[in-house]
């Protein structure tokens, strides 16, 4: 929501109080200090939040606006929009995240670089999403404690750079130590390995097992590393995740093994493979 009043705004209310307080001064000796104070009260309070009523549908208009040309992709819209009203870009979407992630998450990089142009601050989050590198390195540098923050929606910088396949960015944050098996917050129990592996980043995949992430974790439905890889027939991962102690007999909320999850998907010869 807009503030409730801008500079202009605030100034003419300034006048309005002045001259209010005035003649409410010289009706106090016939009506009674209390009574005068409590409708002083009552003007202000009723004044702003007529104000904000105003505001607000053209606020959460413009809003609906962004995401629509968000999702369209028209990136043109989206300048003239923000040329009108920049703080667009602080407020949340009704995905409850901001309009550069929804971007992100939308994959529309033309429309990320139009946000990013008018927006004077990044959170960790939004930076890692939008492969900033040399804003994230600055962050961090400036304070290490961001390395592992959790966004409002679950995920650390690293969970959240895997997720948009930014290798350069992953890499920055492992060689700073980020923990390679901080799975989401959001309920669903991500870890970043499950996320390269399952949306086919091979080469983030290496990196984060190279750095040491658990080759048998379990997210949601007991789905390991291992399960994932068996499903899309990825002969490579499987045997890096199997180097590294993968365990194949482990089953997932079904009874499946990962190499019954193979044989499903018509992968045979790693089925055989995978037998327990």
């Amino acid at each position: 929501m807009a503030p409730l009043a801008p500079v202009m705004e605030t100034m003419i209310f300034l006048d309005m109080i002045s001259e209010f307080s005035h003649q409410s001064y010289e009706k106090a000796r016939g009506v009674g200090i209390k009574k005068v104070i409590v409708s002083v009260i009552s003007y202000f309070f009723s004044y702003f939040v007529l104000y904000n009523l105003k505001q607000y549908p053209k606020n959460h208009m413009s809003l609906s606006l962004l995401e629509e040309y968000i999702e369209a992709g028209n990136s043109l819209a989206i300048d003239n929009l923000l040329n009108e009203n920049p703080s667009l870009c602080k407020q949340r979407t009704s995905h409850d995240i901001s309009p550069l992630l929804l971007a992100c998450y939308y994959n529309k990089p033309q429309i990320i670089k139009v946000l990013l142009r008018h927006m004077d601050e990044l959170t960790i989050h939004e930076a890692a999403a939008a492969n900033e590198l040399e804003q994230v390195q600055a962050m961090i540098e400036d304070m290490p404690d961001l390395l592992d923050r959790v966004s409002d929606h679950g995920f650390t910088p690293l969970g959240i750079a895997t997720h948009f396949g930014n290798e350069d960015m992953v890499r920055f944050l492992l060689t700073k130590g980020a923990d390679t098996n901080a799975y989401s917050q959001n309920g669903y129990q991500v870890y970043p390995l499950h996320t390269a592996i399952g949306s086919g980043f091979e080469n983030i995949a290496k990196m984060l097992i190279e750095a040491g992430a658990e080759v048998n974790v379990l997210q949601s439905s007991r789905t390991t590393p291992l399960h994932l890889a068996s499903q899309i027939g990825n002969i490579e991962l499987i045997i890096l995740l199997l180097e590294h102690g993968a365990l194949v007999e482990v089953k997932n909320d079904m009874g499946k093994t990962a190499s019954d999850l193979a044989a499903e998907k018509g992968y045979q010869d790693i089925a055989e493979i995978l037998k327990a």
